[in-house]
């Protein structure tokens, strides 16, 4: 190694930094790789990677870095060449707490990069330029070329990457992750070129262009411009007004993601399994010709297109979903809040919406009245009591009365109205309700069952007066029932 110059300045930072002096014992090897000082011996190794400088001798004034130390018989080996002399005994000698770093002007600078680089190389179409050596790639002289940007993070083992302004991949760039700034022009795209992007991250770009590779790709807080064949996962992504496909065979997800200019197309294709969750907007699926594609969440409106094959399953928050005339195949499934339009072909609908729900809840209900019932009839109810079937309620599956009222109105003044309620139990009938009630006392209209009542088999109501001139006499009754199967 050439020799240095002498300064004061250099003798107080050696002092600074020493962290052992010395004097060999015994001759170093010719060649200068070695120095030997009996003194450490059993010794720990507390200068493998230590700086080793020179303060008399031949090589007086040189440094260099300690490859590796002995304990048991104190020879220290440098790294490199070694001295430009050989160690001889009786050489003074310092260790400085450098670690195996020169103190030269070269790899100071080399020291200063690698803090400036720190996790990552910086380009920049507009203000970067060509090159891989020290300072290009930092943030203050960034890179203009992909090539030399791949170049440099090999060089560094490093895999994150600052972009601004337009960026063309043009080549293949698995398990990279890519910063931008938040979309600061509409024209600073990361134009994905087809080409293997196989588990890359990206975050805060405009991204477009077709995704190659058999894997996956995450876009994180991106605007999605025109990209194809997409196979990964997107994050709080905005879509920009255009068309995108799903890659087939492949496993997407969509999660919170939404469109910012008018309605997105997404060509599904055939996806092993797709899922879009909590979308935002106006969207057109189209082509699915095949696979399973969840939609979770929706809020807006959503149109389907050209739906030839496959499962498309729609869990809605508030939708208006439209199926075209031109699907013609695969089975479409919708659960939730939506109105739906379907004017599709062959496509199988199967509407499990809310609205339908309801619907189903309707049931029966009567609103009526029995003329000429005989209310003191000894034992003329079917259980055998006293009195007269009002009505009965058929059924053989599960049902539930929500309310049941019978009215005695048209009853003797003051005799008291018994009613009673069966139904069956293990097959045999058996009374559950037994209440009087005086006429003119209490309210006409005798609410039996007034909330939910489920039953599995028939229910019948039976009547009986006290007063013997109720032998003929009008009930009017209403009841709502409800289907449970």
């Amino acid at each position: 190694m050439t020799s240095k110059g002498y300064a004061l300045a250099r003798a107080a930072l050696v002092q600074a930094l020493t962290a052992y002096s010395g004097i060999t014992t015994l001759d170093g090897a010719v060649d200068g790789t070695t120095l030997v000082d009996s003194t450490l011996i059993n010794r720990n190794d507390f200068i493998t990677e230590k700086t080793i400088l020179i303060m008399s001798g031949d090589a007086k004034d040189e440094d260099k870095g300690a490859l590796s130390f002995v304990s048991e018989t104190g020879i220290i080996t440098l790294q490199g060449t070694g001295f430009s002399a050989q160690i001889k005994a009786g050489t003074v000698y310092r260790v400085l707490n450098i670690s195996s770093v020169e103190i030269d002007v070269a790899n100071i600078d080399t020291k200063i990069a690698t803090g400036i680089y720190g996790d990552r190389i910086y380009f920049d179409e507009d203000t970067g330029i060509a090159g891989t050596a020290y300072p290009v790639g930092t943030p203050q002289t960034p890179s203009d070329v992909i090539a030399d940007v791949i170049t440099m993070c090999a060089a560094r083992n490093l895999h994150k990457i600052n972009v601004h302004g337009a960026l063309t991949l043009g080549a293949t760039m698995q398990h990279y992750c890519f910063f931008g700034s938040e979309h600061e022009d509409v024209t600073d795209t990361l134009d994905l070129s087809d080409e293997d992007v196989d588990g890359s991250h990206i975050e805060g770009l405009i991204v477009t262009g077709g995704q190659g590779g058999a894997n996956f790709l995450t876009l994180i807080r991106c605007i999605v411009n025109v990209v194809t064949t997409f196979n990964g996962r997107m994050h709080q992504c905005s879509f920009w007004s255009g068309t995108c496909s799903f890659k087939d065979g492949g496993y997407i997800d969509l999660v919170e993601c939404e469109s910012i200019y008018g309605a997105v197309t997404i060509t599904v294709q055939a996806p092993t399994r797709a899922s879009i969750k909590n979308w935002r907007g106006n969207l057109i699926l189209t082509a699915q010709d095949g696979g399973t594609c969840y939609v979770r969440g929706f809020k807006g409106t959503l149109e389907i297109d050209e739906m030839t094959a496959g499962t498309l399953n729609v869990y809605a928050n508030g939708a208006d979903i439209t199926i075209n005339a031109d699907c013609s195949g695969g089975t479409i499934n919708i659960y939730g809040n939506a109105t739906i339009t379907d004017n599709s072909g062959a496509t199988v609908v199967n509407d499990y919406t809310v609205q339908v729900a309801l619907d189903k809840l309707a049931g029966s209900e009567a609103d009526t009245q029995i003329a000429a019932r005989d209310l003191t009839a000894v034992g003329g109810g079917t259980s055998g009591e006293n009195g007269a079937d009002i009505l009965t309620i058929p059924t053989t599956t599960r049902k539930k009365v929500h309310m049941l009222t019978v009215s005695m109105k048209n009853c003797q003044a003051a005799a008291t109205i018994t009613v009673r309620m069966y139904t069956k139990v293990n097959g045999t009938f058996e009374k559950f309700y037994d209440q009087g009630f005086t006429q003119g006392t209490d309210p006409d209209a005798i609410m039996a069952i007034n909330g939910t009542l489920a039953i599995l088999a028939d229910l019948r109501v039976e009547m009986h007066s006290s007063d013997a001139l109720d032998n003929s006499v009008t009930i009017p009754y209403s009841y709502i029932l409800e289907d449970m199967e």
